[in-house]
């Protein structure tokens, strides 16, 4: 019931922004759209940033289950669950870049990440778990991941304003030569 709840609320504030900046709509708007009263909104989410923070958290629920779905933790089957993901959200993508927010997915990737991991290739392990695992990490494997993170994002971003998009398929190509400097 709760996640329904919310649910409806995050689709009638993506339904707002396709007509609106999101500046301009007001939690009040967000409840008339949702059909839900301003007390069931609030008992929810307290400001629309938190909707939009929760928008992104079921989109990176969605990543995980499309990584799942594939199985394939390689770097060429992670590359093409990515893009698969990316085209089925493309919408919402769309919108948030639209709506100057999709710095909500950029300046939290790191964690993101770490929320879709304990979800598929660390699923056995606990977050305290994976939390001590990550501090074994060096420095350098640290930022190598930061870096991986930040590529994928702005190619990400690149392909979804392409008008001729290359497939999940070929992009998981490019990704892995991109990654391991092959050649054609």
């Amino acid at each position: 019931m709760i996640e329904d709840a919310r649910k409806i609320i995050r689709t009638a504030t993506l339904e707002l922004l396709k007509t609106k900046e999101y500046k301009d709509i007001q939690m009040k708007e967000i409840a008339e759209a949702a059909h839900v009263g301003r007390r069931t909104l609030y008992r929810y989410f307290g400001y629309k940033d938190e909707i939009m923070t929760n928008v992104v958290e079921s989109l990176m629920d969605d990543l995980a289950d499309v990584i799942n779905q594939n199985g394939r933790l390689d770097l060429e089957g992670i590359a093409y669950s990515f893009f698969i993901f990316w085209e089925r959200n493309i919408d919402v993508l769309r919108l948030l870049k639209k709506a100057h927010l999709m710095y909500l997915l950029e300046d939290n990737l790191p964690d993101l990440v770490m929320g879709v991991s304990l979800k598929t290739k660390y699923k056995d392990l606990t977050r305290e778990e994976w939390e001590r695992e990550m501090e074994q990490w060096s420095a350098e494997d640290k930022y190598n991941l930061s870096y991986m993170l930040a590529g994928y994002f702005k190619v990400a971003q690149l392909w979804m304003e392409e008008k001729n998009r290359k497939s999940p398929e070929e992009m998981a190509v490019i990704m892995r030569r991109i990654v391991l400097r092959e050649s054609e």
